[in-house]
């Protein structure tokens, strides 16, 4: 068996680094029945000696725990194979790397609270909106009723004016009625002194009336 990390197995398996575990297990079935000793009669011994390195790949990059000792172990085994330089910079790679990766999360986090702040303002903008309109709905009824009641309280007045006009109008069709004849003392005293009597009873103008002779035809 090769020295953990020193035989990379994904490349063995033909995946990348971020492989799935369903990418494992589909590129082992592959490989295996491809490189299957019972397949390659005539090379048989490089057959097994292929088929048995896949299969200690697919064992190991299976599990989880196994692969990540794997990754960790490649790390070192690549660490040692490498000058100073090429580790500097690789080490100078991952930093910038990691760099970026938190400034796009930063700028993630930037563009989340502008977009938040954004909807918030919108938000507080059709509160407002609404509340006015609210606020106008409410005046107009309002106005309309006071409208409405003061359409009525003209309305009453008109109709009890037209009601005394058309009282006053047939009282005055009516006319005034006939006054009764009263006897009065006042009454019977001033006909006596338009009419004095002789001292016989006759009036005076009674005998005027019997000494003026007649004329005949």
């Amino acid at each position: 068996m090769a020295r953990l990390g020193s035989v990379d197995f994904y490349s063995l398996l033909g995946l990348e680094r971020d492989a799935s575990g369903e990418d494992i297990s589909r590129a082992f079935k592959r490989l295996a029945k491809l490189h299957h000793p019972d397949r390659n009669p005539d090379d048989a011994a490089a057959a097994a000696a292929r088929f048995a390195a896949i299969q200690e790949a697919h064992e190991c990059l299976s599990v989880a725990e196994r692969r990540l000792c794997f990754d960790e172990a490649r790390a070192l085994w690549l660490d040692s194979q490498l000058g100073w330089e090429e580790v500097l910079l690789r080490d100078r790679q991952k930093r910038v790397a990691a760099e970026s990766e938190a400034e796009a999360e930063a700028e993630q986090n930037r563009e989340a609270r502008r977009a938040a702040q954004h909807e918030a303002a919108e938000a507080e903008v059709l509160a407002k909106a609404k509340a006015k309109a609210k606020r106008v709905e409410a005046e107009r009824v309002a106005a309309a009723e006071q409208a409405a009641a003061e359409g009525d309280s003209l309305k009453a007045k008109r109709q009890r004016r037209r009601e005394a006009k058309a009282k006053a109008a047939a009282a005055a069709a009516a006319g005034p009625g006939p006054s009764p004849a009263v006897n009065t003392p006042c009454a019977e005293e001033a006909s006596q002194i338009s009419a004095p009597s002789n001292g016989n009873g006759d009036t005076e103008s009674g005998e005027s009336a019997a000494s003026v002779p007649q004329e005949r035809d």
